[in-house]
């Protein structure tokens, strides 16, 4: 999941497009907000 979302945003910074960079950090962001939410539950 996070290795994927990392390349993801590298990817976009790489292609010097912002809009994909930013996509893919907001997935990130809330993909960790998630986790953390899951982990807090346990």
């Amino acid at each position: 999941m996070s290795l994927s979302e990392h390349l993801a945003i590298i990817e976009g910074l790489a292609a010097r497009d912002p809009e994909a960079a930013q996509a893919a950090v907001r997935t990130h962001i809330a993909s960790v907000v998630v986790a953390l939410r899951e982990s807090d539950q346990s």
